[in-house]
């Protein structure tokens, strides 16, 4: 029997879709950038004014627990340049904390 991983569902903000591209593209064969690319290619996009108010975008700062009962934080990078993200596999539930919008 296959172990079947769930994911949750992406939405991302059109602007924010295509600077997630660009920045997949260039680091095109890197692992990182590929399993960017994947959850790029199965996000929903929408146009900025359409997506949701609580939706947590890119420069956003978070903190979420994990299904283990994990605190996660995620801060915004220096520069724009991304956040910093949890280890793979803290699994698809966690129990809202809030957000700070940056």
């Amino acid at each position: 029997m296959r172990k079947r991983i769930l994911r949750p569902q992406i939405t991302i903000a059109q602007s924010e879709h295509r600077q997630l591209f660009a920045l997949a593209a260039a680091g095109s064969g890197s692992s990182a950038a590929d399993s960017l690319m994947t959850e790029i290619e199965r996000a929903r996009i929408v146009p900025d004014a359409k997506l949701p108010r609580d939706t947590i975008r890119m420069g956003t700062r978070v903190q979420y627990r994990t299904d283990r009962d994990d605190l996660v934080s995620l801060e915004p990078g220096l520069s724009g340049s991304g956040g910093h993200f949890p280890r793979p596999g803290v699994g698809p539930h966690a129990r809202w904390c809030g957000t700070d919008r940056a």
